[in-house]
């Protein structure tokens, strides 16, 4: 299992948090700023997107390998300016 730790600078237009990958298991997103960022697919957006406060952790479970829906790439979106999120990536 590898587990990677990365800080990603979310922007006002959906910003890639954690790319499509067939091994990944589970994504941590912790947001340790005040601003609120929203999280979710490509089009994700300031209205539909799931928030996440200040100090609150999103923990997303990913499908396995044998599972047969597909997998997305996770994005999220700041009103304005840009935010620092830290995310944790697990893969097999």
């Amino acid at each position: 299992m590898a587990v990677t730790a990365d800080k990603v600078t979310v922007a006002a237009t959906a910003t890639a948090i954690a790319p499509v990958d067939p091994t990944r298991r589970r994504i941590v997103i912790k947001n340790t700023n005040a601003t609120t960022i929203y999280v979710g697919g490509s089009g994700v957006d300031t209205t539909d997107g799931y928030p996440l406060a200040q100090n609150e952790v999103l923990v997303i479970d990913q499908q396995h390998r044998e599972d047969t829906a597909a997998q997305q790439g996770w994005y999220g979106i700041v009103a304005s300016g840009t935010q620092n999120i830290n995310v944790i990536l697990v893969d097999n």
